[in-house]
């Protein structure tokens, strides 16, 4: 039995690699898209991770495992906006890439949420004088712009 190499052509790259597919990147979607529905139907105020949990049909010990807390929930939703394969349109003109990215971002800027019916709507009490509560988003923020570890586990 003699020592056997890969070949470095064929040999896998050294590390973890991400998983495409799978369980873990379906739970994670379910647990991201329940963040931003009730981010919209709630606000950041109302945002609770038990609320996320039911949501995205998951047991809370599953996002309080993966994601700790609600800064960390909002820190992946954030890291996820990053993945966004969005390009600037290419029409072969500058000016009509221009004219097309601004109109887009035009479109964005003005869209108005679709609106509840007034039967549903919640007034949230605001905290002893009259202002709503900073989120706690220091440490999230400090991970995504690269102090230290990042990710959901970085806090």
């Amino acid at each position: 039995m003699g020592s056997e190499t890969a070949d470095p052509e064929t040999a896998p790259p050294p590390g973890p690699r991400p998983r495409p597919g799978g369980r873990t990147a379906r739970t994670r979607r379910q647990v991201l898209d329940a963040v931003l529905a009730e981010l919209g139907e709630h606000g950041y105020d109302g945002l609770t991770v038990e609320a996320v949990a039911t949501r995205a049909g998951v047991h809370r010990t599953t996002v309080y495992r993966r994601w700790r807390d609600v800064g960390g929930l909002l820190a992946d939703v954030l890291d996820a906006a990053g993945a966004d394969d969005w390009g600037p349109p290419d029409t072969g003109s500058l000016e009509d890439d221009l004219t097309g990215l601004n109109e887009e971002i035009h479109d964005a800027l003005t869209a108005r949420p679709a609106r509840r019916p007034r039967a549903d709507r919640r007034l949230v009490p605001l905290p002893a004088g009259g202002r709503g509560a900073a989120p706690p988003v220091g440490r999230p923020v400090r991970a995504l712009r690269g102090g230290g570890r990042t990710g959901p586990r970085a806090w």
